[in-house]
């Protein structure tokens, strides 16, 4: 078996580093199973019914009202999500554009409120991180993530507003 191991590693994979042996030939599904589940496990389904988290949009200042924070802090209990950055809108100080945040989920809903306007929109993880944007022209206030389309629509309509923003699946 070296010999054809030997050919798969250096003619077949991409890579001699992409070549991985197998001891037992005739168990290489179960082999094959185990490392593609080991791969693509890396985040978690969602299944809760409630809200997950919810993170606002705050700027900090000291006595002499100098800045010392200015993002995202969670509104309760931040669950299995933390704030990691924002970008501002072009232009713009103190005027979150996008807002991103690391998570174990694989997608969330996510309801953006952005001045009176709300965006109820699926956002996929990569690389552990999921990105929520703006209601042009507005600025993002807060963002609050949910396992289900329903859960979010029921979160933002329950808004004296209404949720009569925009949804971030047009047409609807």
């Amino acid at each position: 078996m070296a010999g054809f191991d030997d050919y798969l590693e250096n003619n077949v994979a991409s890579t001699p580093e992409d070549f991985v042996a197998v001891a037992e030939a005739e168990d290489l599904g179960a082999q094959l199973q185990a490392l593609l589940t080991e791969i693509c496990d890396e985040c978690l389904p969602c299944d809760d019914d409630g809200q997950l988290a919810k993170f606002e949009y705050v700027v900090e200042y000291d006595e002499e009202g100098v800045v010392t924070f200015d993002g995202f802090r969670p509104d309760g209990d931040a669950g299995d999500f933390a704030y990691v950055s924002y970008e501002n809108k072009e232009g713009a100080t103190y005027d979150p554009a996008t807002a991103t945040f690391a998570t174990e989920y694989c997608s969330v809903w996510a309801v953006v409120k952005a001045g009176q306007e709300f965006s109820v929109t699926e956002l996929t993880a990569t690389d552990g991180q999921v990105t929520a944007e703006y209601v042009a022209p507005y600025a993002i206030s807060f963002v609050a993530f949910f396992c289900s389309e329903d859960a979010a629509t029921a979160f933002a309509e329950s808004f004296p507003s209404r949720g009569r923003g925009r949804n971030g699946r047009r047409g609807r």
